[in-house]
């Protein structure tokens, strides 16, 4: 498998969900988690009429925090030893995309 992107912790009520992906490293850098997040935004923005996307990442993990940013989220906080994981205490940094934030890619590219 390449890899996989998810909409999950629906809020019907506020119009919101989470995001969560993960790539195979084999196929980091040539920009298909971008273009997967790209179309999964668009269908939970116009599709799923979703006011909100949230995005819980670890933030020593820079490349996800740049694809986010790419895409037009916006860092909104940071949670010291939010979760405990092999044995250890991490931080987490939480992103928001409104609707009316969406980026929308260069015509010509999808």
């Amino acid at each position: 498998m390449i890899g996989k992107c998810c909409l999950f912790d629906f809020n019907e009520s506020n119009r919101r969900a989470e995001v969560g992906y993960v790539l195979n490293r084999s196929y980091w850098g040539r920009g298909l988690m971008t273009e997967a997040m790209r179309c999964m935004i668009d269908y939970a923005f116009d599709q799923l009429k979703l006011h909100r996307l949230e995005a819980d990442t670890d933030p020593e993990n820079r490349g996800s925090l740049r694809l986010l940013e790419k895409l037009g989220f916006k860092t909104e906080g940071h949670f010291r030893e939010r979760w405990f994981i092999d044995d250890q205490w991490l931080d987490s940094t939480m992103l928001g995309l409104l609707v009316s934030e969406r980026v929308k890619p260069p015509q010509g590219k999808k």
